[in-house]
């Protein structure tokens, strides 16, 4: 019995220890209840509240582009481009590590061949890690073109900006910010009037995390790991993480080259966190004619017959020596400057195909130079390639081409030739080989 006694007098005392011990941290702190016993832990917490308001510290941790693969509607279409759109000359993101500034070459991207039905469309997005991503008060990209100082394509701008440590020149071309409206996108407004916000506090990370196709193409053009992709999401839900885009076209009036994009975060102290990196436009040339066939109609010895051309591209259709019929046009519906090349084969006479005229000229003239530098090529004998390298033309111009042929004691009969043009970008180079 006394045995008994003594250990539940020691119960009791237990007891009371338990209840003054949680009586005394109940007396130093502020909390509205009290962990119950049993499986409970309770942990105090402490705060300091300084002066001044905002000022959270961020992390620009990731920026990338991405080309919009569908060129028939304006929805945007991730996926692997079927031109060159992984340069792949960069590190690729990291989980919780800094974006490196000055990444190059991020992506390339290729404008359409002419603007129909729609430009190419691009996104630009940036990751940002911070406590509170509740303190972003601003998200905005400055974007530059190469700078081109020479006709056709230039100059693009009176007062091009050199970044160091590089020597290359850019203009500037526009500044888009993302936070013109942080609701959450929709169907008729995709990117909220601005740019669109993924981040816990729009609670729209449920959609970020769906975007299995953006992040698809991310990793497939080498720009983030998978890995990354993972810590966003992941740091989303947490609220750490706010993820930005802007969705934007490109031109084949634009400069190809190098592009330099800069992304800035600012916080609510005025803060700013910025990262450059550099995407590419590619060069490309199309050419575009308006004549379908030259005929010099009646033509007579020891004499020349010309078919002229003008600048106004016309609808396709046979040129004529007499005027009639459309004027031969050429034109650059690329973004690079085009050389053209003129090629005759032999007119041969139908009746004996031993028999041949083989003595032609052309002149070309590009519609930025003055009528007084046509360019003459005197003598243009059959298979013989000549290039108008004074007149290339540049994005989305045209070039007047007229053609003559110079019969010498031909025989009467019907002749059949044909004439090539070629577009070659960048320089005249080599003359072709073919045919």
């Amino acid at each position: 019995m006394l045995a008994r006694t003594s250990v539940r007098t020691l119960g009791a005392m237990a007891l009371v220890a338990l209840l003054a011990l949680a009586v005394g941290f109940l007396s130093q702190s502020t909390a509205n209840a009290q962990c119950p016993v049993g499986n409970c832990e309770e942990v105090d917490t402490a705060a300091i509240v300084g002066s001044g308001t905002g000022g959270q510290p961020m992390t620009i941790e990731c920026k990338w582009e991405l080309p919009d693969t569908s060129e028939l509607d304006l929805a945007m279409t991730y996926g692997q481009d079927d031109t060159p759109s992984v340069l792949a000359d960069h590190p690729i993101c990291q989980p919780g590590v800094a974006a490196v500034d000055g990444r190059r070459h991020m992506i390339g991207l290729l404008p359409n061949q002419d603007d129909d039905p729609i430009q190419r469309q691009y996104e630009k997005w940036v990751a940002v890690e911070s406590a509170n991503v509740g303190d972003i008060v601003n998200v905005y990209w400055k974007v530059w073109e190469p700078y081109v100082a020479a006709a056709p394509n230039g100059p693009n701008c009176a007062s091009p900006v050199e970044f160091p440590p590089d020597a290359t020149l850019y203009c500037f071309k526009y500044q888009h910010h993302a936070t013109a409206d942080l609701g959450p996108p929709t169907l008729a407004n995709p990117l909220g009037g601005g740019g669109t916000l993924f981040s816990y506090a729009t609670g729209t990370c449920d959609e970020l995390q769906a975007m299995t196709d953006m992040f698809g193409a991310a990793v497939a053009t080498g720009q983030m790991s998978q890995a990354e992709v993972d810590y966003i999401i992941d740091k989303c839900w947490q609220g750490e993480k706010a993820i930005f885009r802007v969705r934007e076209t490109v031109s084949k009036e634009q400069s190809y080259g190098e592009y330099r994009v800069e992304a800035s975060i600012i916080n609510g102290a005025g803060t700013a966190f910025r990262n450059v990196n550099y995407f590419d436009v590619l060069p490309f040339i199309y050419i575009n004619k308006d004549f379908s066939l030259v005929d010099w109609q009646t033509i007579l010895n020891n004499s020349t017959t010309i078919v002229s051309g003008d600048l106004v591209m016309e609808t396709e259709g046979p040129a004529y020596a007499d005027g009639s019929g459309v004027a031969p046009t050429v034109e650059n519906t690329g973004n690079q400057e085009m050389y053209v090349w003129t090629h005759f084969n032999p007119l041969v006479l139908q009746s004996d195909n031993t028999k041949k005229i083989l003595h032609f000229d052309s002149r070309f003239r590009a519609q930025w130079q003055p009528i007084s530098l046509i360019q003459v090529v005197a003598d243009q004998y059959a298979s013989q390639w000549y290039c108008y390298d004074q007149h290339p033309l540049g994005s989305n111009q045209v070039g007047k081409l007229d053609l003559s042929v110079h019969p010498e004691n031909a025989e009467a009969g019907t002749y059949l030739g044909d004439v090539h043009v070629l577009g070659v970008g960048g320089s005249c180079g080599p003359a072709p080989t073919w045919p």
